[in-house]
């Protein structure tokens, strides 16, 4: 063991064990919000771009759109005017879920610790789109069919904020 771990801390090197994944999860966070950078936590789309971003996917999921016969910049336009602008120094991939495959994409660890920070602060929030009330409440005028093109599209966005 060396002189960082401690008797109860888990092994940071090797493989974990369930109880150690446990343990992990039982534990408050270890953030130094001193370090956080909130300009990494961008704007939250209106709720009619996520649906328009979902039905983009729909259509790539089912084979209506192609993703690898868009150029990069042209997709990057048409996201633009869906209302989900991309950072110029960022990538743009599409890529088809592999059946029975279950993929986690999770934000990055600067990204990760602007948002928790932000919720610590005095007033912090997390942005929620209105959808979700507006769906609940009934006052939402969307069909089912829009709602679910919505919810992809908030679900498959992995600006992760």
């Amino acid at each position: 063991m060396n002189d960082s771990q401690t008797n109860d801390a888990p092994d940071m090197t090797g493989s974990l064990t369930k109880d150690e994944v446990i343990a992990i999860l039982s534990q408050d966070y270890a953030l130094d919000c001193t370090q956080s950078d909130p300009s990494l936590l961008m704007q939250v789309p209106d709720s009619a771009a996520f649906a328009r971003f979902g039905r983009l996917i729909l259509k790539m999921a089912l084979g209506e759109l192609d993703p690898a016969r868009v150029p990069e910049p042209v997709m990057r336009e048409v996201l633009d005017d869906i209302g989900i602008p991309i950072p110029a120094d960022w990538a743009i991939r599409f890529q088809p879920r592999p059946p029975k495959t279950f993929i986690a994409m999770y934000p990055g660890a600067d990204m990760a610790l602007a948002a928790i920070c932000r919720f610590r602060q005095p007033g912090g929030d997390y942005p929620m789109p209105p959808q979700y009330g507006d769906w609940l409440s009934g006052s939402s005028g969307m069909t089912e069919e829009q709602f679910y093109e919505f919810r992809v599209g908030d679900y498959t966005l992995s600006y992760c904020r």
